[in-house]
């Protein structure tokens, strides 16, 4: 018998003696048992003892049947003891490893929310946060009927005007440093890609200001007209009514009112 064909007989045996004992540990070690102790703990608020039953289960009960069950508790119980790198990791592996689960749905919502509680406050980097608007999306588009979508929807808002309170705070560092054009930049980026932010009223009235700081009085009294037309409260009108004043009264500009369409004034009637 040839080298080759012994070497090979010895690596069947290898591994076929190493899968019986992988097997005789698993049923040694009482995986379901273990599975049952740990989501007790679980409800039980004991979320480290969670983690640490869970830790060895994946070590003593690879390729178990109930090992999808076993990443989403140890997940959660990343995410209850503020641990949302890890408890993303898990939910990643049920995700990629158990398409059948009855855990994916929600555990496709888990993973936004890790992303979330990894973002940082909006003074820094905003890359976590990108990453959550992605995975509230994502599942939104997946699971647009689920019990975990209006909190996916409420999430998603949450981020997005962190994102624009970031582009805010840019474009206040230019207005400091007189650098209006830039701040013009980020006002209308604020306009353009968060257009149903709480930050759009006090976005158009800074954008107005820095026109006029640059010289274009006219874009200034068009933006203060469609912040006019909208729904304001009383503090915000008064502030652009002065300045649109102040514009008309220096500029001689009157800017022309926008007039509802057709297809608003018909849904306006219905």
């Amino acid at each position: 018998m040839s080298m080759k064909k012994v070497a090979f007989l010895l690596l069947i045996l290898f591994f076929s003696g190493a899968d019986k004992a992988l097997a005789k540990r698993a049923k040694r070690y009482d995986c379901s048992g273990k599975i049952a102790r740990a989501v007790d703990r679980f409800h039980k608020k004991r979320y480290n003892d969670v983690k640490t039953i869970l830790d060895q289960l994946k070590i003593h009960c690879s390729g178990h049947s109930s090992m999808d069950t076993a990443l989403y508790y140890l997940g959660k119980a990343d995410l209850k003891t503020k641990h949302p790198i890890q408890a993303s990791l898990e939910f990643e592996v049920l995700l990629q490893d158990f398409p059948n689960s009855p855990f994916r749905e929600e555990a496709h919502y888990l993973l936004g929310l890790c992303s979330y509680e990894e973002a940082l406050s909006f003074e820094r980097d905003q890359s976590k946060t990108r990453d959550a608007i992605r995975d509230f999306a994502d599942f939104i588009d997946l699971y647009p009927q689920s019990s975990f979508t209006d909190s996916a929807k409420h999430y998603l808002s949450v981020c997005r005007e962190r994102l624009v309170k970031k582009e805010i705070m840019n474009a206040r560092f230019y207005e400091k440093i007189d650098q209006h054009e830039a701040a013009i930049v980020y006002y209308r980026i604020i306009m353009d890609e968060f257009p149903q932010s709480s930050y759009i009223p006090e976005s158009k009235l800074s954008l107005a200001r820095n026109l006029m700081k640059v010289s274009r009085p006219k874009e200034a009294a068009g933006v203060l007209d469609e912040l006019l037309s909208s729904d304001v409260d009383g503090e915000m009108k008064k502030k652009a009514e002065l300045l649109l004043g102040k514009i008309e009264r220096s500029e001689g500009i009157k800017p022309q009112k926008t007039e509802p369409d057709s297809t608003s004034k018909d849904e306006s009637s219905l």
